[in-house]
């Protein structure tokens, strides 16, 4: 189970195992300090897929959480309905770092992250740092992104990045669903099966 939320304008995720669920269906987690009574975003892994939810938590003890499940229905994703391989020359991808627009290619693209391949020259980058992708151009989708690594391609650089915070939704990001349908449809645009 992860759980995401908000602190300052970057997103902290957090690993949590689940330990019991109660008489009202809500869930007992073991994890690391989440904020209580904030809202956070809930992601489950099961051999279907993944399951999306917003909640609050309340602390029991320790580190024993208390998850409310939602009352409206949770967004299921199936486990390989959104990876995609797109040919790099038609899928734009455009990061931020530092206040300054880098242009590059997307390689491939699933709801877990995006491998980028870029070009140009880029400032210098550090692992873990978070930064707002922009992805195709019309339509396009933001996301807020993790670097995870950073690879020598020959003349060029290859990043990829963790897509976070899919969980708790943003005005000024894409949602889940808009990153889904996105996905869906740059592969039946340029004749690419999603996997």
């Amino acid at each position: 189970m992860r759980i995401s939320f908000r602190e300052g304008d970057k997103f902290k995720r957090v690993t949590g195992v689940l330990q019991a669920v109660d008489d009202k269906n809500d869930l007992e987690v073991l994890c690391d300090e989440i904020p209580c009574g904030d809202r956070l975003g809930i992601s489950l892994r099961d051999s279907c897929g993944t399951i999306f939810f917003h909640s609050y938590a309340r602390k029991n003890n320790k580190k024993i959480y208390t998850i409310a499940f939602p009352p409206e229905t949770p967004t299921r994703v199936g486990r390989r309905a959104f990876q995609s391989k797109i040919p790099s020359s038609l899928l734009p991808a455009k990061l931020w770092c530092k206040d300054h627009p880098v242009l590059g290619q997307i390689r491939n693209i699933s709801l877990g992250g995006v491998l980028l391949d870029i070009q140009s020259s880029i400032p210098a980058l550090h692992l873990r740092s978070q930064t707002c992708l922009e992805i195709g151009f019309n339509p396009r989708i933001l996301v807020q992104a993790e670097l995870i690594s950073i690879r020598l391609i020959g003349t060029g650089t290859q990043l990829s990045y963790r897509i976070v915070g899919l969980e708790y939704e943003r005005n000024d990001r894409s949602t889940l669903s808009e990153i889904i349908q996105f996905v869906s449809d740059a592969c039946q645009r340029y004749h690419y099966q999603c996997r």
